[in-house]
């Protein structure tokens, strides 16, 4: 009798282990398939990679600048510092009631750079030395165009300065000059180049233009 027992009782936990092993199978064999069902609803819902059309880079397209906005070349020519810079002048010629003047920028650093724009020039003179009269106007219709100046190049803006004897000395109040006083464009460092001339001293006679800056050197325009 007691054998018989064991046995029934070795007989009932084989029997519980079994359905524990089937309810575990059939928990892993749940999962897995609730799984691999997931994946493939996650892999229907992705959309799939478009490739780039023929002879793209597949880049996005680069922005572009807003309205005023100053070029600043390619990403290997920043806009040129005032300290890569050495102002000069160039040729000059006269015509009847004016002077032209060309004023030149040399890139002495190792890498290029860019110019963009008008200069900001002035008078200077007097102890100690200051501005004399008005700073230059920009010249009309003078469209800027962005110039690269490599290590050693060259760029240059044509100035105008008007005879100060065209005017009457109660207006011009004129005044002798020693120096040039030359922002580069877009720069707020000035340079100082020796200029002896004749200003006027008020400012509301307006001696001088400037035009935008151009590749290399030359004739300035309106000289013989």
């Amino acid at each position: 009798m007691t054998l018989r027992k064991d046995q029934a009782g070795i007989a009932a936990i084989l029997a519980a282990t079994g359905v524990a092993a089937a309810v575990l199978a059939g928990c892993s064999s749940g999962s897995t398939a609730t799984a691999r069902t997931s994946a493939s609803a996650a892999s229907a819902a992705a959309p799939s990679a478009v490739p780039p059309p023929a002879g793209s880079s597949g880049a996005p397209p680069a922005a572009s600048s807003p309205a005023g906005a100053v070029p600043t070349g390619p990403a290997w020519a920043p806009v040129c510092p005032a300290a890569s810079l050495r102002v000069s002048l160039g040729s000059a010629s006269g015509t009847a009631g004016s002077v032209y003047q060309y004023i030149e920028f040399k890139n002495v650093s190792a890498v290029a750079c860019t110019m963009y724009g008008f200069p900001g020039v002035s008078l200077r003179g007097g102890t100690p030395p200051s501005q004399i009269g008005a700073a230059a106007t920009r010249a009309p219709n003078d469209n800027p165009s962005l110039v690269t100046l490599p290590p050693g190049g060259w760029a240059a803006a044509a100035m105008r300065l008007v005879d100060a004897g065209n005017y009457p000395d109660s207006t011009c109040q004129p005044a002798a000059t020693a120096t040039l006083r030359v922002y580069p464009p877009n720069e707020t460092v000035p340079q100082d180049v020796p200029y002896a001339s004749t200003g006027c001293a008020s400012s509301s006679v307006r001696l001088l233009q400037i035009n935008a800056v151009q590749p290399g050197t030359g004739n300035p325009p309106g000289a013989s």
